[in-house]
């Protein structure tokens, strides 16, 4: 689904460049939480993988609960068995 074009122009993409479906997802994965996000990656895991090494620099969740890059694994609210994925 992502074109060598999506993927040469993120920054404008994900600035409000482009109305095609692809440039509407790529901006919704931008703006996700943790958690919408790990469940968009289910469909779309290429599209995620794009935006987390924009956005991340290619740097893997640190929390193996919700996938979020802001806290570990043992503050993660879901730690007590309520895993949201």
């Amino acid at each position: 689904m992502l074109s060598q074009y999506d993927i040469n122009n993120l920054p404008q993409i994900l600035s409000g460049h482009g109305d095609w479906f692809t440039a509407k997802l790529l901006r919704l994965i931008a703006k996700s939480d943790n958690f919408n996000r790990s469940q968009l990656k289910k469909g779309f895991p290429a599209e995620v993988t794009l935006v987390n090494e924009y956005q991340y620099g290619g740097e893997e969740p640190m929390c193996e609960n919700c996938g979020s890059y802001a806290h570990h694994t043992s503050d993660c609210i879901y730690s007590f068995g309520a895993n949201p994925q």
